[in-house]
């Protein structure tokens, strides 16, 4: 509770996208996703765009607004140690629009927003790597680490 609290997400659905922001990761799939999910599903895009490219996240920006969806989306930029474990402990659906591209770019009869839609509502495709991000943060914390990088 304490994390959704200070991520301003409290009774919402969380799909979290991590990395760079960049062209090819799926920032663009879960904004269109966005537009078939529940109105209380939001997306945190948490990471910067690679040096040189901070038009990127201009870019979709404006594909919220054109996809009506602009209020459900929230690009953090870098986070601390301390903001990502927070990201973690309240994300419902770790993104991984990545793969998905990669698998719907090989199948043309496949609708990108709706695989990701897929995803959402299936949640076994992307569970265990959340597990794997949540359990990581508890051995952190127990181990008293501060860095998280390996």
């Amino acid at each position: 509770a304490e994390a959704r609290a200070a991520l301003d997400v409290e009774g919402r659905r969380v799909i979290s996208l991590l990395g760079h922001v960049t062209k090819r990761r799926g920032h663009r799939l879960v904004i269109e996703a966005l537009r078939e999910l529940p109105d209380d599903v939001v997306a945190l895009f948490v990471g910067a765009p690679i040096q040189g490219r901070d038009y990127m996240v201009d870019q979709f920006k404006e594909w919220a607004v054109k996809q009506g969806v602009e209020d459900r989306v929230r690009f953090t930029g870098y986070v601390s140690e301390e903001v990502l474990e927070q990201v973690l402990v309240a994300t419902d659906v770790l993104s991984e629009g990545l793969a998905i591209a990669q698998e719907c770019r090989a199948r043309e009869d496949v609708d990108l927003g709706a695989r990701v839609v897929d995803v959402v509502f299936a949640g076994d495709l992307v569970a265990g790597k959340l597990q794997q991000c949540r359990q990581r943060v508890a051995e952190h914390r127990a181990a008293g680490v501060a860095d998280m990088q390996r």
